[in-house]
């Protein structure tokens, strides 16, 4: 068993490390399949809709459970590969330092569940964010893979959670998974219930010690021939190392319980699962700050986020859209959306925009934060609108032509017009789909001259055909006309 999860984990890492890399543009079917099958993201999109993906998802992870216990952690999660990649180190550079049994936090681990659930249904993303695990990885995946610009905090934050958790990982092996991960801790309450357990059999057992010492999660007692089935995640280290067949998954028929316990897991459950129901609270956003005097009220979303309290309520920042992104236009700083929301991404129209023919962002967003849009329905959806501060623009100030602006926008939501002869952009924010290419290619500075604001809801942009353009100026071609030697905008 163990050769097969060790397969299984080898090739699924290998999947995740070239899709947030960002080697391959279009993501097939299979490099899709690493962010929709992840359980948590999967579990938090079936409360807002159940898909196909995300059903398939969590019945796979719940069924593995209920049958072998957590084999989801050791064989798909990302951040678990991760951490036995440290844990390897630690046999291999210290062969005599043997993991130990140790006490159970169990208790702990479903109160920091409850939290995470009940400020996720409050509309606080930034524990479930912090906290579940392949958010976590692939955040940290992206900092260090992805072509995309990465905010100095959020690559900060990933160089501190990749070092404390490979130095959690070598000290004291899955202690992560069964404290703090709140999809440890449901798959957890999964398995306490399971078919099949690994347990000790007293008439072959030795006491030799191989089994506990190779257990990364500390869950294995040999002194009292018992094993927490709750806390193993699946890796199958005591299985392997036992020359004694005496341990190994044995049919349950029967399962003790302790009263008072099930009455504390019982209450913890009710108040995770009633958190469910509460209503989201919409919480003030913190708008961009500038030196200008018009500034950005509101970050512009990806497509497929519809509004942002749809979005804040379902990212939790696993930086998917970032990797997935051919433009990298989608980055994430700290706090975009304030303390409560970490590290959510937005588009960030001075590094790129968004391509108008493109939807690979939404089609891996595996929690529901994006959803799918089709090509022909996203050249319509208006992330943004457009505004351009004429003081600031070359064209209106100082007379000079440049409309580089209305040559790259894809609708003609900036056009030109004339301004006492000369050439100068003009806008039509009712047609705008928000791409920032506009604001992407202006050369004003330090402030651009026409810029695209984030709206709460994205909504549906006019049709740019049918859309009258007052003034609109089209340059006249010329015969044997000499191409522009550049002067002070050579584009």
């Amino acid at each position: 068993m163990k050769p097969a999860r060790i397969i299984i984990s080898l090739i699924y890492g290998a999947l995740f490390v070239v899709f947030f890399s960002g080697a391959v543009h279009e993501y097939n079917a299979l490099l899709q399949f690493v962010p929709k099958s992840q359980f948590m993201p999967a579990l938090l999109k079936s409360v807002g809709g159940i898909t196909i993906a995300s059903f398939a998802a969590v019945f796979v992870s719940v069924l593995a459970a209920l049958f072998f216990g957590r084999v989801y952690c050791s064989a798909v999660c990302p951040l678990g590969i991760f951490q036995d990649f440290f844990i390897f180190l630690r046999y291999k550079i210290s062969p005599k330092n043997k993991f130990k049994y140790s006490k159970s936090y169990f208790g702990f681990h479903l109160v920091i569940l409850a939290a995470a659930v009940l400020a996720y249904a409050a509309g606080f993303i930034s524990i479930m964010s912090v906290l579940e695990p392949y958010s976590a990885a692939s955040r940290s995946a992206a900092s260090f893979l992805s072509r995309s610009a990465v905010s100095a905090g959020v690559f900060w934050y990933s160089v501190f959670f990749v070092l404390f958790m490979a130095a959690a990982a070598f000290i004291k092996g899955r202690l992560f998974c069964n404290t703090l991960c709140p999809a440890g801790a449901v798959l957890a309450l999964i398995a306490k219930k399971s078919v099949y357990k690994i347990k000790i059999n007293e008439n072959n057992c030795t006491h030799c010690n191989r089994c506990e010492a190779a257990c990364k999660a500390g869950c294995i007692d040999h002194k009292n021939l018992k094993v927490d089935f709750e806390r193993c995640v699946g890796c199958f280290n005591c299985i392997s190392a036992c020359k004694d067949d005496a341990i190994g998954y044995e049919k349950v028929s029967v399962i003790k319980k302790d009263n008072a316990k099930r009455k504390t897991i019982k209450k913890l459950a009710f108040f995770t699962v009633a958190a469910a129901g509460l209503t989201f609270f919409s919480k003030d956003l913190f708008a961009f700050k500038s030196v200008i005097p018009v500034k950005k009220s509101l970050p512009v979303l990806p497509p497929g986020a519809g509004s942002i309290h749809h979005y804040n309520s379902h990212c939790t920042a696993c930086h998917a859209c970032v990797s997935a992104c051919p433009q990298k236009v989608i980055a994430a700083n700290v706090a975009d959306f304030g303390a409560l929301k970490l590290m959510q991404p937005v588009m960030n129209y001075s590094a790129s925009y968004c391509l108008y023919s493109c939807n690979e962002c939404t089609k891996v967003c595996p929690t529901g934060a994006l959803e799918q849009v089709l090509i022909k329905e996203k050249k319509s959806v208006q992330l943004g609108r457009v505004h351009l501060i004429k003081e600031n623009c070359i064209s209106w100030s100082d007379h000079k032509p440049c409309t580089v602006c209305t040559e790259h926008c894809p609708t003609k939501a900036v056009y030109s017009v004339l301004n006492n002869g000369i050439a100068a952009p003009e806008i039509l924010p009712d047609i705008c789909i928000g791409c920032g290419a506009c604001e992407y290619v202006c050369p004003a500075v330090p402030h651009k001259a026409i810029f695209v604001d984030g709206l709460k809801k994205q909504g549906k942009a006019g049709d740019p055909v049918k859309a009258s353009r007052p003034g609109e100026w089209k340059l006249t071609p010329i015969k044997n006309e000499k191409p522009s030697s550049g002067g002070d905008f050579p584009f």
